[in-house]
């Protein structure tokens, strides 16, 4: 209940924020995609990365996979209220649709998509003195290669792979055969229920396996709350980058609408 009273202010506050405020480009310290592979490489932190469902969950919302919850709503919270230039992850911003014009957008129509997370933006991110890098650089579209992405996980020689999909990790660990790579399943649709349990399952794992922490990389697609999952792991001190949809498409060098 406490959730829809939240989600339904937002939604009316984002519909007068939108009719009569966002006109202009955003201002910020936004980054380009090589800079973004750049200060990763740099910085060796978690990345967190942030688009429309983000936006959705942050407000009180719900997404088709992924039902929003107390417990995910104060993760996300955190996530920003806490964020700085000391954080152990980065944030990661849909940056193409944040310096465009709301007319540019409407003449692109994408304005309709991303006129939530430009509200979001403003209002929660937006005085914060910090980087936001481009959340797009695993998309299937992203002018990034492969060669390029894969240096984020080139020195640690364990990659733990957190996904839904079984072949995935196969693919990928038959691609890194000098690597060691483990995987821990989560459920394709509300995996933030299992947070507690996956977390512990690694921690676990890392200790069996007598390895360092810094040894190790872990990559997540998990959804919105696969967020919440890289909070966590990146306070314990593990690298955890959240991959999104780039084994879906990207790894495999596909576009989306060949699949």
């Amino acid at each position: 209940m406490i959730l829809k009273i939240i989600f339904i202010f937002n939604k009316i506050f984002a519909r007068i924020y939108n009719l009569y405020s966002d006109q202009k480009r955003k201002s910020g310290n936004f980054l380009s995609q090589e800079e973004s592979i750049d200060e990763l490489l740099k910085t060796n932190k978690s990345l967190i990365r942030w688009g429309d469902g983000e936006s959705s969950i942050l407000t009180g919302g719900d997404l088709y996979f992924q039902q929003n919850t107390m417990g995910l709503f104060k993760y996300f919270i955190k996530i920003v209220k806490t964020y700085n230039s000391q954080s152990n992850y980065l944030i990661a911003m849909p940056n193409e649709f944040l310096l465009q014009s709301k007319d540019e957008l409407k003449k692109g129509n994408k304005y309709n998509i991303w006129r939530y997370s430009r509200y979001v933006f403003e209002f929660y991110f937006k005085k914060k003195n910090v980087q936001y890098l481009d959340s797009f650089i695993f998309r299937e579209n992203t002018t990034l290669d492969n060669s390029l992405i894969e240096k984020l996980w080139e020195k640690e020689n364990i990659i733990f792979f957190i996904h839904n999909n079984y072949k995935y990790f196969i693919d990928f660990k038959n691609k890194y055969l000098e690597k060691e790579v483990v995987f821990f399943q989560v459920t394709s649709a509300n995996s933030f229920k299992q947070i507690d349990t996956t977390i512990r399952h690694i921690q676990q794992k890392q200790k069996a396996m007598n390895i360092k922490k810094e040894d190790i990389c872990i990559l997540i697609s998990a959804g919105p709350a696969g967020k919440a999952y890289v909070f966590d792991l990146s306070k314990d001190n593990y690298k955890t980058l959240d991959m999104g949809h780039y084994f879906d498409y990207k790894f495999y060098e596909i576009r989306r609408h060949d699949k």
